[in-house]
């Protein structure tokens, strides 16, 4: 009887810190935690996982003195499911960003449509890219790649013996670097193909004042930049190597850190 009572009482603070991990995770996580996803199915999702990933996961001996150290290993394993999620959605956005810049510079950056992935608006050609880089995800089966993490994580850094370290947080902030860094060096061929046609534009109107410029520009900027848009996705496949090994680079230097290697 009291084997028993000793038994749930390890067990229970596990199963309880692998379900929290694993909610942080999908809250943070590319595509599973978008707002189409409900939060009822999210919670379905990581609790789904939990029962099955629970008996195959390596257990540590968890004793918890007290109601305070419950909670914070709680937010502990919390936080480490948040840092993984964002910092692989951070890399997965770069896209995002890089169509966002390639719209200012083509003069419609205003044009913005509603995101059902976000609920938010973004510019039109962020989103083109960005259905794009879902449906290559899908095509080479990245999506088994995120719920190997779910698994592959607790592998790593089993519940409960996680070390948050300066270095955590260095390396989510050196991710949004590299993703920024990313983004604009998808830009960079359509933004300086705008901006020698900015250049033309202006030697044009020294030439021709008598031309009406501001009529010319924008119809032609957007149709060199379509025309460039329609192009680049010639490249697509080698930004998108780019973005997948930035992601499983990222899962991987993150659970390192929380090793405290």
């Amino acid at each position: 009887m009291y084997e028993l009572i000793d038994r749930i009482a390890v067990i229970v603070p596990a199963f309880l810190l692998t379900f929290v991990r694993l909610s942080g995770l999908l809250i943070a996580m590319p595509i599973l935690s978008y707002p189409m996803i409900s939060n009822r199915v999210r919670i379905a999702l990581a609790l789904m996982i939990t029962f099955m990933l629970f008996p195959s996961l390596e257990q540590a001996n968890l004793h918890f003195t007290s109601n305070l150290d419950l909670f914070t290993a709680v937010t502990k394993e919390l936080i480490i499911g948040l840092m993984l999620g964002l910092g692989t959605r951070i890399i997965f956005e770069s896209i995002s960003w890089a169509g966002a810049f390639m719209g200012r510079q083509m003069g419609i950056a205003m044009a913005n449509v509603m995101d059902p992935t976000s609920s938010g608006q973004i510019p039109i050609v962020s989103q083109f890219w960005l259905l794009i880089l879902v449906v290559y995800f899908f095509t080479v089966n990245g999506h088994q790649m995120l719920f190997e993490t779910l698994y592959r994580n607790f592998e790593t850094v089993p519940v409960g013996t996680a070390f948050i370290s300066n270095s955590s947080g260095r390396i989510l902030m050196g991710t949004g670097a590299t993703a920024f860094l990313n983004a604009f060096q998808f830009s960079a061929p359509a933004i300086v193909f705008l901006l020698m046609v900015d250049t033309a534009i202006a030697f044009t109107a020294r030439i021709m004042p008598q031309m009406n410029i501001f009529m010319v520009t924008l119809p032609l900027k957007i149709t060199v930049g379509l025309v460039v848009l329609i192009s680049s996705l010639d490249m697509f496949a080698m930004l998108f190597d780019i973005v997948y090994q930035g992601m499983q680079e990222n899962i991987f230097n993150t659970l390192q850190s929380f090793k405290g290697a």
